[in-house]
């Protein structure tokens, strides 16, 4: 028979992943779907341009729902995609027609199809996918209880400023829940071997090694979000009460430092709907010319990539951490 393969290596790999978080749950995973097939638009809600990609272009994956209602879709980029012009034309065109419908779309690379003791970057935010469509709701109903018994004084002080408290934010209390798996195996591993847990430095009478950690992010500039994940054990207290790190290391005096270390990680987070931008420019002010922003944030349910990047770089950092306490401290 003369047939082609549907998927390549590195789809394959990332269709295996998607599997194994979504067994059991009731999605479902269909390849290669034609775009018009998943979303519903009308050719003239589209630009001439993007026309042609709505009616003949495909998504490389599509997570339904048990009814078969499409949640979001997942595109293999691979190493070489951005050295060419036309795939990224390409690429523009359908991010362009997923901003419109709001529709979720998750770009991912090899970096994603790594592995952190068997479990990938793919893997963990499909994972969270499926227990964000479980645990929102509750969560919803927990906060909304605990607001309705709060006074109103009460009320205010969470939402001063017009800002909210991150307690009451669904997202923050979620990712509390649902960190990298095996994190928390490793803080307890910490914790119970050797004593090691994240503290505060200004805790009186700590002898023992204390761990501290401090989050940073940056956009270098090519649609990827990048969490900084800074870390140190040290002993002992600052002579003046007072604690300052300077680029992810601790300078305030009369602390040991006995280790440091920074994790780094990054995904593709800003998606290019815009042919004639450039990624070095500010996407506000794109918008101040043009009268749109020129880029579109596809998060999915639950997958909310600085939440991702930072939760992938906690795991690392811990492991790091755990792999210096066995090799200098003496576990209990």
């Amino acid at each position: 028979m003369k047939v082609k393969k549907i998927l390549n290596s590195s789809e394959s790999v990332t269709r295996d992943e998607l599997e194994k978080a979504l067994a059991g749950s009731g999605y479902r995973i269909f390849p290669q779907q034609l775009i018009r097939d998943v979303i519903n638009l009308q050719l003239a809600d589209l630009r001439y341009s993007d026309r042609a990609m709505y009616k003949n272009g495909k998504f490389d994956f599509v997570i339904c729902d048990a009814g078969s209602l499409p949640e979001f879709a997942v595109e293999f980029d691979g190493p070489n995609h951005f050295l060419y012009a036309k795939k990224m034309e390409q690429d523009i065109r359908k991010n362009r027609i997923c901003s419109i419908a709001q529709f979720p779309l998750l770009r991912v690379s090899d970096a994603e199809l790594d592995q952190y003791d068997s479990i990938s970057v793919v893997q963990f935010v499909a994972y969270r996918f499926v227990n964000w469509k479980k645990e929102y709701p509750r969560i919803q109903q927990e906060i909304q209880s605990e607001v309705e018994e709060m006074t109103p004084e009460e009320i205010q002080h969470l939402t001063r400023g017009g800002i909210l408290d991150p307690s009451l934010d669904p997202t923050f209390r979620f990712d509390l829940d649902f960190p990298f798996p095996l994190t928390r195996n490793i803080q307890m591993e910490l914790l119970n071997n050797y004593g090691l847990g994240l503290h505060s430095p200004d805790q009186d009478g700590i002898k023992a090694p204390w761990f501290t950690a401090s989050v940073d992010s940056s956009f270098p500039g090519d649609g990827r979000f990048f969490t900084s994940y800074s870390y140190g054990i040290y002993r002992g207290k600052s002579s003046d009460g007072r604690y300052s790190w300077s680029a992810g290391h601790l300078v305030s005096p009369s602390v040991e430092i006995l280790h440091e270390g920074q994790v780094k990680f990054g995904m593709k987070w800003e998606l290019v709907i815009a042919e004639d931008y450039d990624q070095a420019e500010a996407p506000i002010s794109y918008a101040e010319r043009n009268g749109y922003l020129p880029i579109y944030f596809a998060d999915i349910p639950g997958g909310h990539i600085p939440s991702i990047c930072e939760a992938v770089c906690e795991y690392i950092a811990y492991k790091k951490v755990r792999e210096w306490a066995q090799n200098n401290l003496k576990a209990k």
